[in-house]
């Protein structure tokens, strides 16, 4: 199982893994995908992992796209967040 990894930078110390439906041709990628995501109360700032692509998104825009939290499935059979 490869891990996903998490940006260095202490602003993405709070970021969450999601995975998102990115299907628009202003944001940098296309597809389902998971990222490391800072949602705030204007902006998502947005991290793509191995590629290390940034970008952001406003809140609205976020809130409009199939998202969600995701789990990864330890080797004991437990999730973990």
């Amino acid at each position: 199982m490869t891990s996903t990894p998490r940006p260095v930078e202490a602003t993405w110390s709070k970021a969450k893994l999601y995975k998102v439906d990115l299907y628009n041709v202003k944001w940098p990628r296309c597809g389902t995908r998971l990222v490391w995501a800072v949602v705030g109360r204007k902006w998502v700032r947005v991290c793509i992992p191995i590629e290390l692509i940034k970008f952001r998104m406003r809140r609205d825009e976020w809130d409009t796209i199939p998202h969600e939290l995701f789990e990864q499935e330890n080797s004991n059979g437990l999730h973990s967040r």
